[in-house]
């Protein structure tokens, strides 16, 4: 399973104000069978413009 940012034509994107609002880009992420720590790119009007994952590593209990 891939995250992808899709941007469609006419879409008008939705402000993230709180964190609740990047559930929906985060999502995709639950089933990754390994953490991974997503950076995410915010416009002026804290509108997602892009992301980079920053690390990847797997899942262990301390």
């Amino acid at each position: 399973m891939r995250l992808a940012l899709i941007k469609e034509p006419g879409a008008n994107p939705l402000p993230i104000n709180t964190p609740d609002d990047l559930e929906k880009f985060v999502e995709p992420l639950r089933h990754y069978s390994e953490e991974v720590f997503v950076a995410f790119h915010l416009t002026a009007r804290n509108e997602v413009c892009n992301y980079q994952v920053v690390s990847h590593g797997s899942l262990s209990p301390r």
